[in-house]
């Protein structure tokens, strides 16, 4: 209804991850990027454009 308010937006995620036993301890290690992009189709609102990426790395440590 109100076109100001549309916009385009991207989002990419590359995750890798790995389950592992070791002595004795349950493993579980992630590692990965996201990349995100948000573009609005009004020129007045082209301030609010933005391109960002995150990286992150987790680790979840048990045991049996």
């Amino acid at each position: 209804i109100q076109s100001e308010n549309n916009y385009k937006q991207k989002t990419y995620t590359l995750q890798l991850q790995n389950r592992t036993v070791y002595f004795g301890y349950n493993i579980w290690a992630s590692a990965g990027i996201r990349f995100d992009e948000k573009q609005f189709d009004e020129s007045l609102r082209a301030f609010e454009n933005y391109k960002t990426s995150t990286t992150f790395v987790k680790f979840l440590l048990g045991y049996n």
